[in-house]
């Protein structure tokens, strides 16, 4: 039997809270492990308890998800993490995203878009809806005018890859395209993380726009 995906909820307001809650457990495939209305929270749960994916709301008392982000990420905490918000700050998005988020969701979207934005950061290791993507896009290029010029050598195939990443395909997808193995296709991604220095494949996303690599985020159909 399939294990369920784990989740984890932190977000201050109860009301929305259980409601999000009650939503995911509506689906047999996921279980809420576990909720918290503050960072200190999550940090306690995370001792004894990871999910598979904690979605976070990012203005919270106590600890609010900014810090709470950075203490994951510097405690090594292998968990996707999606960001729970109600507006699309182009730097809040960049920031996120640089600390190591694996994607974001809107509030109101949270009822249509949770169990894609989850099976989403599971598959292929990031999730923006297009409001997103073009906040991060715009963010981005703002920022390269600040953009340390020197560049690691990427080969053909890493390039190659790197458009695929941004276009959304799977592992498993680009081992068929490209004609190579999943195991291939892990240990170049895993090259890519090391030469961009980014912490997760979104922020392979960030180092493939800043490096004109992709000129936008394309959305399959």
């Amino acid at each position: 039997m399939k294990s369920k995906v784990r989740i984890a909820i932190a977000e201050d307001h109860p009301l929305f809270r259980k409601g999000i809650t009650s939503f995911i457990e509506e689906y047999e495939e996921y279980k809420v492990i576990w909720e918290a209305s503050n960072g200190q929270e999550v940090l306690a749960h995370l001792k004894t308890n990871k999910p598979d994916v904690l979605l976070l709301d990012l203005r919270m008392p106590v600890m609010d998800g900014f810090e709470t982000i950075d203490m994951i990420r510097r405690k090594r905490i292998d968990c996707k993490i999606v960001i729970l918000t109600s507006y699309s700050d182009d730097h809040v998005i960049y920031s996120c995203i640089e600390r190591g988020v694996n994607g974001f969701l809107r509030k109101d979207q949270a009822g249509v878009d949770l169990i894609n934005a989850v099976n989403t950061v599971l598959e292929i290791d990031y999730y923006f809806d297009e409001s997103f993507a073009k906040s991060l896009v715009r963010q981005t290029f703002r920022n390269k005018e600040n953009l340390d010029q020197k560049s690691v050598s990427l080969s053909k195939r890493e390039i190659e890859i790197i458009k695929l990443i941004c276009a959304e395909f799977t592992n498993a997808e680009m081992a068929d395209k490209l004609f190579l193995s999943t195991k291939t296709i892990e240990s170049y991604r895993n090259s890519l993380l090391k030469k961009t220095g980014a912490r997760n494949t979104a922020g392979v996303v960030i180092y493939a726009i800043e490096r004109g690599l992709v000129d936008s985020l394309k959305f399959r159909d």
